[in-house]
């Protein structure tokens, strides 16, 4: 299995995961652009998105959550493949060196999950998570 970075503006990387997760279900979103509409990727509709499942984020300290619960989502549900969407836009307290430790620590679990499942990240590079 791999870490596959979707690279692009905002939009096209959440589209495109949206999209990718529609065509690799059973498949786990992390929604932290609340980007999860399936109306927003042509030829897509809700009865489309039966295995995908969706956890959406709004804060960068329920994303360090999420993510360390990853494994026990991805097993409960049996998804395959796990995507994160831009996480530029969450929330945090401005203490860029907590942000810092908080996302390399997330890329390091993200890594772990890529060794039995396909990880799709959207801008990696800017958001650190690579």
């Amino acid at each position: 299995m791999t870490i596959t970075p979707v690279r692009g503006t905002r939009e096209a990387t959440n589209k495109a995961l949206l999209k990718t997760a529609i065509t690799n279900q059973p498949s786990l979103l992390i929604d932290c652009s609340r980007a999860a509409n399936p109306y927003s990727v042509t030829g897509y509709a809700p009865e489309d998105m039966a295995d995908v499942y969706i956890i959406e984020v709004e804060m960068l300290y329920k994303f360090r959550d999420t993510i360390r619960e990853t494994p026990r989502f991805m097993h409960k549900t049996g998804a395959t493949t796990l995507l994160v969407t831009d996480t530029s836009t969450l929330f945090d307290y401005d203490n860029h060196e907590e942000n810092t430790v908080i996302r390399r620590n997330a890329a390091k679990r993200l890594q772990r999950l890529s060794h039995d499942h396909d990880v799709y990240i959207a801008n990696p590079d800017a958001t650190n998570l690579r």
